[in-house]
């Protein structure tokens, strides 16, 4: 879902373009980029203050239907939070408007110290949990997640900023998990339920799984590593996702 890529911004096709805006600095080197800031900025309602935004359409310096400018304030207060923040707010408005595709254009000049790799990372999580919808329990899906979010930056980091895509991908999937499951209601989550979900999600990531009842781990005297205190641990609770009750049997859940 998350790319990133080097383009040029007066060939490359682009039905929504998303340019964070610092207040009081330019942030980037492009040529064409800096142009449609400055347009942007030389509007009354925009001048880059936090989540001030604007948007506009088919300008002649690049080749975006859409041109969404999002304002991050000082360059003093801008920090990894913020662009986070930037990028989900960002994402959240286009699953409203449903763009055909979405990219973002990466700052170029350092943030108060943050690499080019920690602002990506940055935003890439921020577009990753903001793309995230939970409507597990509505009839009517209204809103789409995005399927690609692309991320432009300069030809010459490209090839090693692209690693980083897998890796914010694979810990956002951990966040937007953990999510679903404390809002899944808990008698759609019961220990069974909940135990089968965590052995599907261990088995799809090639782990070795086994569940114990409370048999298994007596025999295998193994009691006191399954919770601390006897009585605790005998106890079957709802979203523990260690335990999975079945009657008097408990099973517990280990995976290598």
């Amino acid at each position: 879902m998350l790319t990133v890529k080097s383009s040029d911004l007066k060939k490359t096709k682009i039905d929504t373009l998303a340019v964070p805006v610092c207040e009081d600095k330019n942030i980037y080197d492009d040529v064409s980029l800096k142009a449609v800031i400055k347009k942007a900025l030389g509007l009354k309602e925009f001048n880059g203050k936090k989540d001030e935004s604007v948007t506009l359409y088919d300008l002649p310096e690049i080749k975006a239907r859409r041109v969404i400018f999002w304002g991050l304030g000082k360059l003093e207060k801008i920090d990894r939070e913020a662009l986070r923040t930037m990028a989900g707010k960002t994402v959240k408005s286009c699953i409203q408007k449903e763009p055909a595709d979405l990219w973002f254009t990466v700052p170029e000049a350092k943030i108060n110290g943050l690499e080019t790799s920690a602002v990506l990372k940055a935003m890439q999580e921020g577009a990753y949990l903001g793309n995230h919808l939970f409507d597990k329990y509505k009839g009517d899906k209204k809103k789409t997640a995005l399927k690609k979010i692309n991320f432009r930056v300069a030809a010459s980091a490209a090839k090693k900023l692209r690693p980083i895509s897998d890796r914010v991908a694979a810990v956002c999937e951990g966040t937007t998990l953990a999510r679903e499951w404390i809002n899944i209601p808990s008698n759609d989550k019961t220990p069974e339920k909940f135990t089968r979900s965590i052995v599907n999600r261990a088995k799809k990531q090639g782990l070795k799984v086994r569940v114990l009842n409370e048999s298994s781990i007596e025999t295998k005297k193994i009691r006191r590593s399954a919770g601390r205190g006897s009585r605790q641990s005998e106890q079957t609770q709802p979203g523990n996702p260690g335990a999975q009750g079945t009657g008097s049997q408990k099973n517990h859940c280990s995976g290598g």
